[in-house]
């Protein structure tokens, strides 16, 4: 019965050791943090660091002066992985819906790559338009499974001995008992 509890907790640390292998790190990356003219405008990108797959762009634009929120008329992101240099527009929505609070949020952006990003972020202000760039080394989701095998095999390898000893011992047992 010992040797079962045994095998029980070992096949749970198996099973949860991956999971926490590839969980996502919460941070956003700070890509623009910058004041121009009346604004100060902040720009940050979840997950980081980027990968492949569907990411987060958040703009929070307030008064450089007040810190109060300033919303724009106009906020698009547009993307292109370097190697391809073709944008895709991604339009900004308001987070929330709500217009006034100058926080906008990436619709649908998605890294389809592994390369470094170009982004360029538009933003339409009465005074006229600003344009803020960046680049992103976006990382293949491979990495991240190559970091979770070096814990995961190791792992299966001692559970698969544990049980091949238990089912050994467990045979023994029952041929001593017969």
């Amino acid at each position: 019965m010992r040797i079962l509890r045994f095998m029980i907790v070992a096949l749970a640390l198996l099973v949860l050791l991956p999971n926490r292998a590839f969980a996502d790190n919460p941070t956003e990356q700070v890509l623009i943090d910058e004041v121009r003219g009346a604004y100060h405008v902040v720009a940050t990108l979840a997950p980081n660091p980027p990968a492949v797959g569907d990411a987060l762009l958040r703009v929070v634009i307030t008064d450089a002066t007040s810190g109060q929120p300033s919303p724009l008329n106009l906020v698009q992101l547009y993307a292109a992985p370097e190697s391809i240099g073709r944008e895709e527009l991604f339009i900004m929505v308001p987070e929330n819906q709500d217009r006034n609070a100058g926080r906008y949020t990436s619709e649908r952006l998605r890294f389809t790559i592994s390369d470094q990003w170009n982004l360029r972020l538009i933003l339409g202000a009465p005074e006229g338009e600003m344009v803020f760039t960046s680049k992103v080394q976006v990382d293949s989701v491979f990495k991240a499974i190559g970091e979770a095998a070096v814990i995961a095999v190791p792992a299966t390898l001692v559970a698969l001995a544990v049980v091949f000893i238990g089912y050994k011992i467990w045979r023994k047992k029952r041929q001593a008992a017969s």
